[in-house]
């Protein structure tokens, strides 16, 4: 049994509970047993396949987002008993810095079991720049021993493996990028008005997705017969600055700000997009990349995102983080030929979908998860420093 933890399956908590779900959905189909452990919620849930095993912690007092000592016994109890429960050979963990992590790997070293540590870009410096005091404490107190007994940790990009190493973790690094699921179908694409183009920016709306970047460099241009939607779900109260800089900036007639939407009606946005902006100071993946690229669009992400190969397959713009460089790159984008916009978001979907498939992704967690179990040769893709 190979035993994934993460702390909730929030639908709305973007793109980790959605590709965790996915992982373990394709991790079991190879006939093997595979659990995924959580907490309790009462909000809506991303869906996990039947063949998954599923094992839950205590919601009661909140365990997970607390930091009393009482609620770390709770968390820590509830993993070691999904561990002895489930005869967990492997324990995979996703995410750093919170309690409810660090009673992953503590369970996991009290119970003798290997441990796999997913980062999700949480290393990066502009990440560990938010909530910095926390994240320091956080450090000091445990989390960096976490990571020291971990037996591997996984990377999602070089860019992350770079971030690991520059931590000072020294155990073997597993770099393997998310996957993408491509929905059943897209939905039609609606008849625009005359002459009327859309760039979609979906994602979080949080200060580390870079709207105000966005917005500025959209006023420098103000590209005839565009406009800009923003949908996204508001975290912790940045739509409120996000509208108020539309307004500064009198962008309203060019810019809409959106609300969250469910799962399934964002293809809905996608296919009446012709541009897709992801304007990032720091993304471990960019799960948001990868659908708009699923959707057949061109997309402007920074490199904030390890999302190089949209350059080199020429199928969108990858440029640094900052106002000038995005001003560019919208200023090409708007100013090229629908036909040519199309044929770069074909590009970008065949990309996605020859390089980034869930099954091959799970296939080669397998291999890695046999040669850190002492069953298989240590994969190419496992760098060891």
């Amino acid at each position: 049994m190979i035993l994934h933890a993460i702390a909730n399956l929030r639908a709305s908590a973007g793109g980790p509970p959605r590709s965790v779900a996915a992982l373990v959905d394709n991790l079991s189909r190879s006939g093997r047993r595979v659990g995924l452990f959580s907490r309790r919620i009462a909000e809506p849930e991303v869906p996990v396949a039947t063949a998954v095993e599923r094992f839950y912690g205590s919601s009661a007092g909140g365990p997970w987002a607390a930091l009393g000592l009482d609620a770390g016994y709770r968390a820590r109890r509830d993993v070691a008993a999904a561990i002895a429960v489930s005869g967990a050979t492997l324990v995979h963990s996703h995410g750093i810095w919170t309690p409810a992590c660090h009673a992953v790997a503590a369970a996991s070293n009290d119970a003798g079991v290997p441990l796999v540590i997913s980062a999700r870009g949480m290393l990066d410096p502009v990440a560990r720049d938010s909530k910095a005091t926390k994240k320091r404490i956080a450090w000091l107190a445990y989390q960096r021993q976490d990571l020291i007994r971990a037996t591997a940790i996984h990377a999602t990009s070089a860019a992350e493996l770079q971030s690991i190493r520059a931590s000072g973790l020294r155990q073997p690094v597993v770099v393997l990028p998310n996957g993408v699921t491509p929905p059943s179908a897209l939905p039609p694409r609606p008849a625009a008005p005359s002459g009327t183009r859309t760039a979609l920016f979906l994602s979080r709306i949080h200060p580390i997705k870079g709207l105000p970047l966005l917005l500025e460099a959209w006023n420098r241009v103000r590209p005839a017969g565009w406009h800009l939607e923003i949908v996204g779900n508001d975290d912790g109260g940045h739509r409120a600055e996000v509208a108020k800089l539309i307004a500064e900036l009198r962008l309203g007639d060019m810019v809409r700000l959106g609300d969250a939407v469910a799962e399934g009606d964002k293809w809905r946005h996608y296919a009446a997009a012709d541009l897709s902006i992801l304007p990032t100071r720091s993304e471990s993946f960019g799960l948001a990349i990868a659908e708009a690229m699923l959707a057949d669009l061109p997309v402007i992400t920074t490199h904030g995102a390890p999302w190089e190969i949209l350059q080199t397959h020429r199928a969108g713009w990858w440029v640094p983080v900052g106002v000038e460089p995005l001003a560019a790159a919208l200023a090409e984008a708007t100013s090229m030929p629908a036909d040519a916009l199309t044929a770069m978001g074909r590009r970008a979907g065949e990309l996605i979908r020859r390089e980034f498939d869930w099954r091959t992704i799970a296939s080669r967690l397998w291999e890695a998860y046999d040669w850190l179990l002492n069953s298989g040769p240590r994969p190419a893709f496992v760098d060891v420093a």
